[in-house]
């Protein structure tokens, strides 16, 4: 009786089969209490509700059984794949050649190794990084790995393989996320091969995860079945000898973030929750139960893009692993992007011409003679290119894809369109200095600081490098927050952009802590008001403590970072019972105890102050105590003339009448003061005398070409060496001269003993990345980040 044994179960429109049985199970414990409710059978009938069918019975002849199909091959209804359309970017693809040969030697490698059993003969593809540095693009490209296969490659088999790969894009962000009732019920033999099998076009009415587990029997799915059935179309439809096959699994840090919290695992569990599903894969890549018609007739490649380096690791003993750091861009590569999209003659549709067309009428204010559009619309870009605003703010991305993409977002290219400030409402929207517990968020603001330091100093660090909230700086990559540049093995620099660091220095400012920088030094140049010499004179001083305070925070973040490893081990060694691991444990205490007193004992050296200044050696060696400094300004001059010599004095009478004591603070010189620009004192590290800095700027203005020769050095040496001769018995004197001037003839540093020479040479290196286009230099070099 179909009515009277009816009872309501509560369910939703997309709930997984897995999950409504587990919910029956337990609406009939009394009933099915030696019953499993994954062996539970279901069937779909139609039960009437109302009118003078409401009792009637319902026979066995009238109901379906809803798994009728006892094999995924008589369950298939379509013959051929149809995989959905996915949105792929229209915009070409830009300086990533190292990257796509690194992907073709994976492919290769397992297209040697088909189907042989040993783990070592099977690679994976890790491709981690921040928000937009263009992870899932670069998986996407696979598709293209025959575009870069040399014409002398004789291995036809492979070449004709990679023309047309079976690519199959899983986005576990989105119509593949983690779904509740299944991916906790189901073996993940089963999670990867219903998602291969819907993102293949396997089952083509079947378009999304949620209908395809809905409406079938999800154990049919099982990964061997799903490969053999996708092997079984494309050799029918392409007739070759081998396939390729492409498994790109985007955003995973999501579904291990899910996986973590709707079964309250530990992070290593979640973790190994996802792995499973990419062992299923190396499985069928060793050929296990897989059918033997198709014995080294095909090869798998595996990627894996998201945020996460972290959450992935193969033991030696496990598949190879190869990751792609991906860089920034550079310059070149940006201008590319904006040709492509603004010039003309780079158009390919018919609605790209027309835009141009618009902009172009809109930049003349007249009708255009159609024969020189062209050569308008190649002037028109060169004209925005060679704008100073457009130039810096380009440089403000720091070449970061995502960011590129905000600076280009507009269709309409106008003569004098705010570039900066339209590039920094983008990057403020995202959500990047959000503080708090959830994932993708700040732990707090001390964090936010010490990355500033990182990223301002370039120091090297480590993915497990652990900031003042304990998060480590994987955890912060992770989130999306942070990009980082591989500089050898483990260790990585932080990549620091100046719009990104402009929106950072934002957050602490309205959070009432001290910022970095005063604000309204980070300017954002415009047409009406470009940046300008004096704009950066302005911000050398705060730019140079900014320096030694990231250095001070440095030196503490290490020494925190150590403690909290040793605090960590400690906990450990307390709960471990097996003597070998109490060894190994105790062992890395020490050896963490031993860093940590080499840390403490550590000191500077002007070089770190100085980055990359000419210098004599035994200067750049001199060791140095820091402390943190203010910037002040002086209210008179000093030095009235080059050949005046300054009375010796310990106190500064600074703006508002303050007197401050020399030794407490960077000093910006009273305007037109003679030889010097800005003064200040360092301790020095060994109790001698302490260091007195004197610097001077000497500047061109962006595209003017002005030369220094090395007797104008010399001369400029000897003059102020001259007029700062009274505070020699006090202090180690130290000249800078910072220029952006090209420099003529053989520098003789020998000759110059106090000197360091911060010029176009070593200029970009002292500002880093971050700040080298505000010195006005006319191309920073691109790639060093």
């Amino acid at each position: 009786d179909a009515f009277g044994n009816s009872f309501p179960v509560d369910v939703r429109k997309d709930m997984a089969v897995g999950y409504l049985k587990e919910l029956i199970k337990k609406k009939k414990e009394s009933d099915l209490n030696n019953i499993s409710a994954d062996s539970l059978k279901l069937w779909s009938v139609n039960i009437p509700t109302e009118g003078k069918d409401l009792e009637t019975k319902i026979y066995a002849e009238n109901i379906k059984e809803q798994y009728q199909a006892k094999t995924l091959t008589s369950l298939l209804a379509s013959s051929i794949l149809q995989p959905l359309d996915v949105k792929f970017p229209t915009h070409k693809f830009y300086d990533r050649n190292q990257a796509l040969n690194s992907m073709l030697k994976v492919a290769r490698y397992n297209y040697e190794g088909r189907s042989r059993p040993d783990h070592k003969d099977h690679g994976f593809i890790l491709i981690p990084g921040g928000i937009g540095i263009g992870k899932t693009r670069m998986g996407w490209e696979s598709k293209n790995l025959s575009s870069i296969l040399s014409t002398r490659d004789d291995n036809t088999e492979f070449v004709e393989a990679l023309k047309d790969p079976c690519y199959v894009f899983i986005d576990l962000n989105s119509e593949y996320k983690y779904i509740t009732g299944f991916d906790d019920v189901e073996d993940s033999n089963v999670r990867i091969g219903t998602r291969v099998a819907v993102a293949s076009g396997l089952v083509p009415e079947c378009y999304r995860l949620h209908k395809l587990i809905a409406t079938n029997n999800p154990k049919l799915f099982e990964l061997p079945n799903v490969i053999s059935e996708i092997l079984q179309r494309r050799f029918k439809m392409k007739q070759r000898s081998v396939e390729a096959i492409i498994i790109h699994l985007d955003e995973y840090q999501l579904y291990i973030d899910d996986a973590k919290l709707y079964q309250q695992l530990s992070w290593i569990k979640s973790h190994e929750f996802f792995k499973s599903m990419l062992r299923e894969i190396g499985s069928v890549m060793r050929g296990n139960n897989m059918k033997d018609e198709y014995d080294r007739k095909y090869f798998i490649v595996p990627i894996c893009t998201g945020t996460s380096a972290i959450d992935v690791h193969f033991l030696p003993t496990e598949y190879t692993q190869e990751i792609l750091e991906l860089k920034p861009l550079n310059y070149v590569s940006a201008k590319s992007m904006f040709l492509d999209k603004y010039d003309y003659s780079k158009q390919t549709t018919d609605q790209g011409r027309d835009l141009v067309m618009q902009n172009l009428k809109s930049h003349h204010s007249s009708d255009l003679n159609n024969d020189d559009v062209e050569k308008l619309s190649a002037d028109f870009c060169n004209f925005v290119l060679n704008q100073q605003h457009f130039h810096i703010a380009m440089f403000d991305t720091g070449f970061i894809p995502k960011f590129i993409d905000d600076l280009l977002n507009s269709s309409t290219l106008k003569s004098y369109f705010d570039w900066g400030n339209k590039l920094f409402t983008k990057i403020s929207g995202r959500n990047v200095t959000k503080v708090g517990n959830n994932p993708g968020d700040w732990k707090n603001l001390d964090d936010i600081r010490t990355v500033i330091s990182f990223g301002l100093t370039g120091h090297h660090v480590t993915r497990d490098f652990l900031l003042p909230s304990r998060t480590s700086i994987g955890e912060l990559e992770r989130s999306g927050l942070i990009y980082l540049f591989n500089t050898k093995d483990e260790w990585y620099t932080i990549v620091m952009p100046f719009m990104l660091l402009k929106v950072l220095n934002n957050k602490l400012l309205i959070s009432n802590v001290e910022p970095v920088f005063p604000d309204h030094l980070l300017l954002i140049p415009t047409h009406v008001f470009p940046w300008q010499w004096e704009d950066f004179e302005l911000l050398y001083g705060h730019f140079q403590n900014a320096l030694i305070d990231s250095l001070i925070k440095v030196k503490e973040s290490k020494l925190l970072s150590i403690n909290h490893i040793i605090e960590l081990l400690q906990l450990k060694l307390e709960k471990e019972t097996h003597d070998n691991t109490i060894l190994q444990i105790n062992d890395e205490i020490k050896k963490n105890n031993i860093n940590l007193i080499d840390e403490t004992n550590m000191s500077w050296q002007l070089s770190d102050i100085f980055r990359g200044a000419l210098g004599a050696d035994t200067l750049l060696q001199r060791k140095v105590r820091l402390h943190n400094l203010k910037v002040f300004t002086e209210s008179k001059k000093f030095l009235a003339t080059t050949d005046d010599v300054a009375s010796f004095d310990k106190s500064v009478l600074c703006d508002y009448n303050v007197t401050c004591s020399l030794e407490e603070g960077i000093f910006r010189c009273y305007k037109g003061n003679a030889n010097i620009d800005h003064r200040w004192i360092l301790d020095s590290a060994d109790n001698g005398k302490k260091l007195a800095i004197f610097s001077q700027i000497k500047y061109s203005e962006r595209g003017v070409i002005t030369k220094m020769s090395t007797s104008d050095i010399k001369g400029w040496y000897d003059i102020t060496m001259k007029s700062i001769e009274n505070y020699m018995n006090d202090y180690d004197v130290v000249l800078v001269l910072f220029t952006n001037r090209k420099c003529t003839g053989k520098i003789n540093i020998e000759t110059m003993p106090h000197l360091l020479l911060i010029y176009p040479e070593n200029l970009e290196k002292y500002l880093s990345p971050t700040f080298a286009h505000r010195g006005l230099v006319d191309r920073p070099g691109e790639n060093n980040h």
